[in-house]
């Protein structure tokens, strides 16, 4: 059974792709089903994540995409993508102390993520989450925990890791983090992205004539020229015309997110990197414009062209 939890007010502070793993042979309550502690311990990350180094100050992902990227393509249907929010408290010794939070830009989350609890995670070296003794050490044996080896509230993390940072089944300091999972696929995310962009689309025409390129979405990644030298940033590719060697592509990095749609080219030397700044744009439709994908009649005052600033706060 699924449990759902109030949605806190607790600063968000990045998200993680986890491969979850069924209740481990040395935890025996019977309340546990799987493991979806903050610990990396049990449900682990993928194989190598850290070598990519796009990480934020909390060793998490700043971007939803960014999480889904250092997954293998071949091994996302087996990750969940889960989102973190943090206490802004550190207990150490049985004292808890304010702590504050880098000041980092993380996406927010939409309505398909739900809360499944709380966790009191050690982190001693300031290098991310370690070990989760509710899972880590069996504690959830005599901790009432839910199905996912996680608190059911706030107010008892906070007693739980004040517990844990004087018994210190493993060493403290301690953090007090509250789980979200996703209950849609990123290819879901990219789906409802591009829907949402249809229905901004006022000549019906325009609208039929795009669909019929549309394609399921699909990770690529490409090297972007205007930073540092060998960088390469993921984008998606949502509409594709092989035979003119042309993609319609989302992508949250390089010009994005302030012009997260563009137009690549699939025919070399084109297709080595991300374009140039002309190619990318605030809408899907004046990618597909721009692109010369449609061949119909464009009116001068549409609303592709005005910012999403001058678009949706007029009137």
């Amino acid at each position: 059974m699924v449990e759902s939890f109030p949605t806190t007010s607790l600063p968000l502070i990045g998200y993680f792709p986890k491969k979850i793993a069924l209740r481990p042979d040395w935890l025996k309550t019977p309340r546990v089903t799987a493991i979806r502690s903050a610990s990396g311990c049990c449900s682990k990350g993928p194989d190598n994540w850290i070598e990519h180094w796009r990480h934020n100050e909390l060793w998490l992902y700043s971007t939803q995409a960014a999480a889904i990227a250092v997954v293998p393509a071949a091994d996302r249907s087996q990750f969940e993508l889960h989102a973190y929010r943090m206490l802004p408290a550190v207990f150490n010794k049985g004292e808890r102390q304010p702590v504050e939070l880098p000041k980092m830009e993380v996406e927010s989350p939409q309505q398909d993520f739900e809360s499944v609890g709380f966790d009191a995670v050690a982190c001693s070296c300031g290098s991310g989450f370690e070990c989760s003794p509710l899972s880590c050490n069996s504690m959830a044996d005599e901790i009432e925990t839910n199905e996912h080896c996680l608190l059911r509230t706030l107010a008892f993390a906070e007693e739980i890791a004040l517990r844990f940072s004087l018994e210190e089944p493993e060493p403290g300091p301690y953090y007090v983090v509250e789980i979200l999972r996703r209950l849609t696929s990123i290819v879901d995310h990219i789906s409802d992205l591009v829907a949402a962009e249809l229905a901004l689309i006022e000549d019906h025409l325009r609208v039929e004539s795009l669909k019929t390129f549309l394609v399921i979405p699909r990770q690529e990644e490409r090297d972007w020229d205007y930073g540092v030298p060998d960088t390469r940033y993921a984008y998606w590719v949502v509409a594709e015309v092989r035979d003119r060697g042309i993609l319609l592509v989302y992508c949250e990095h390089g010009f994005g997110p302030e012009m997260p749609w563009g137009f690549l080219f699939a025919n070399k030397p084109q297709a080595k990197t991300l374009g140039m700044d002309s190619q990318w744009c605030w809408y899907l439709e004046e990618a597909f414009i721009r692109s010369g994908l449609w061949d119909g009649p464009v009116k001068e005052d549409e609303e592709w062209n005005l910012s999403p600033e001058e678009r949706f706060q007029r009137g």
